[in-house]
């Protein structure tokens, strides 16, 4: 079975740079780039409420998932990059409230500290599998 790739656009999500692609579908499989608490309007990072910064950044996820004819159940691998460990605590406590929301069963997950492009405090990235219908 061949597959042809696909650009995965919408307007809930900042406009992503030239040189990359916010998420592509191929077949079954769905590649979110790393995005991070980007406001979908202005485009602009959250910086005054980290809170926020992680949730937009979580339902930035979501949006292009959902683009994609998926839902976040779908997603079954993150890789996350936070700025420092009180950010990943933060992190697992939002992800603790709202994943139930989301999902039944949580993604696998990896995350590490690293240091991030404009002052951003996280970025995510995702595969979700959406089956065939």
């Amino acid at each position: 079975m061949e597959y042809e790739k696909q650009r995965v656009v919408t307007d809930g999500v900042p406009k992503e740079d030239a040189e990359y692609t916010n998420a592509v579908k191929m077949g079954p499989f769905v590649f979110v780039a790393g995005i991070g608490g980007k406001d979908a309007k202005t485009g602009e990072l959250i910086k005054d409420d980290l809170k926020k910064e992680i949730e937009v950044a979580l339902t930035n996820i979501k949006t292009l998932v959902e683009a994609a004819g998926g839902t976040m159940e779908n997603v079954v691998k993150t890789y996350i990059i936070v700025k420092n460990e009180q950010v990943y605590q933060e992190l697992k406590k939002i992800r603790q409230r709202i994943y139930p929301q989301w999902m039944k069963i949580f993604p696998a997950s990896t995350a590490v500290l690293g240091d991030l492009i404009g002052g951003a405090n996280i970025e995510i990235e995702a595969v979700a599998i959406i089956p065939d219908e």
